[in-house]
């Protein structure tokens, strides 16, 4: 008995260790490929024969797929076989909410996006109605998508606020006016879409598609600034992203930034962000609501959406006045970049949101960075990145199916 007791646990360390090196052998697929069998043991610290083992065996699963000859060749001169990720081998979904928009999309395994759809509600007050719409969008889009649903690995929800990852719960969105919702997310999507469901803030998303996926891949220490209508921050330190207490590291509305104008503080998201450029361009609260308090109730953060976007596309078109605003905001928000890295020292400071999208921003924010820090830091220690909450969401799902090797399961458990 006691044999076979050894026997069983050494048989469940085998299988454990093989599931490990499955994963580390496709995460070197999926974030760098084309890339040699080669060069994928080098990396994973796996012998070529292991390497060669795996790979076909995610071959066979049809998880990744040879993609002919690389140009480097070794020394006798064979050419290289590269290997990437079959995109067709698995598919994820992703959910976007924030007050500037709510989208869904369904991806494939190479982080294409296949299908999406831009949402509207008439009203945003109540978080579970708003998740509830989204997951039914989203059901609808993946059977309009036709993809096989047996190979639909995860779903990454990304949204503003303050989120337990573990439980997949949102505490806090203050920028939606979702105070305390205390809300599993993850239940009431799984629920509607029959698959494992990811969740995260907007900020920590990004940081980790941007550290995964391209942009930073070789940087351990990251700290990502969104500029929406309100702005984030997210905290990547050791390729780890800080949640802090109440799971509100990088939640700064309340970190107050220098108006010089009226000589006094304000909050960030009053200086910075989208309800700044309202504030300069029309005047009142800027949110919207026309109660004077800033908070964007009664649905204000809808119409502070539109409008933002109607002003920032005034300032594409060389308008004045919404010039102005946007460059107001955006010369306040390089106090906030500038701040966190001097308290911080991170390796990279990614800038990243719907304003940055507008130029007349961005340029404010960069020239005044350059004039406070110099030039040649903010060529080397600065940088623009792409991606959208929606691309985030997706990417959230990619990494998480593969950390918790739902990628990496006997082929039938993910064909279903």
């Amino acid at each position: 008995m006691r044999n076979r007791a050894v026997n069983d646990t050494a048989g469940r360390n085998r299988s454990a260790w093989g599931q490990r090196n499955r994963r580390l052998v496709l995460a070197e697929i999926l974030f760098g490929g084309p890339i040699a069998r080669a060069v994928v043991a080098r990396n994973v610290g796996l012998t070529a024969a292991s390497v060669s083992r795996i790979t076909q065996s995610l071959v066979d699963a049809e998880l990744i797929e040879e993609t002919g000859d690389l140009a480097q060749r070794r020394r006798a001169g064979r050419k290289l076989v590269g290997l990437r990720v079959k995109p067709s081998g698995g598919f994820v979904c992703g959910i976007a909410i924030n007050a500037f928009r709510q989208d869904v999309a369904v991806a494939d395994l190479a982080n294409n996006t296949l299908a999406r759809r831009r949402l509207h509600f008439d009203d945003i007050a109540d978080p579970e109605a708003v998740v509830n719409g989204c997951a039914a969008a989203l059901d609808k889009l993946l059977t309009k998508s036709g993809i096989d649903r047996g190979r639909l690995a995860a779903c990454g929800v990304a949204v503003t606020g303050a989120v337990d990852p573990n439980r997949g719960i949102l505490h806090a969105a203050p920028a939606m006016h979702w105070h305390n919702p205390r809300l599993d997310v993850g239940r009431v999507v799984a629920r509607r879409l029959r698959c494992p469901v990811y969740l995260d803030n907007i900020p920590n998303a990004k940081n980790l598609a941007a550290h995964c996926f391209g942009g930073v891949r070789q940087a351990e220490n990251v700290v990502l600034l969104n500029a929406s209508l309100a702005i984030g921050c997210s905290l990547m330190f050791d390729g780890q992203l800080m949640r802090g207490a109440d799971f509100q590291a990088g939640m700064i509305e309340s970190m107050m930034v220098p108006d010089f104008a009226a000589n006094r503080l304000r909050p960030v998201d009053q200086l910075a962000g989208g309800y700044a450029v309202l504030r300069a361009h029309d005047g009142g609260d800027g949110d919207g609501d026309g109660d004077g308090d800033g908070d964007g109730v009664d649905g204000g953060h809808d119409r502070a959406a539109a409008r933002l976007v109607a002003i920032i596309d005034r300032a594409e078109h060389g308008d004045a006045r919404a010039v102005a605003a946007v460059e107001a905001a955006g010369r306040a928000f390089a106090f906030v970049a500038a701040t966190a890295f001097s308290i911080l020292h991170p390796e990279k400071i990614l800038l990243s949101g719907p304003l940055f999208d507008c130029a007349a921003y961005r340029r404010a924010a960069q020239a005044q960075l350059a004039d406070s820090m110099g030039a040649a830091f903010v060529a080397r220690r600065i940088q623009l990145s792409p991606l959208s909450s929606l691309q985030a969401a997706q990417s959230l799902a990619i990494h998480q199916a593969l950390t918790q090797g739902l990628l990496t399961a006997p082929p039938a458990a993910l064909a279903g």
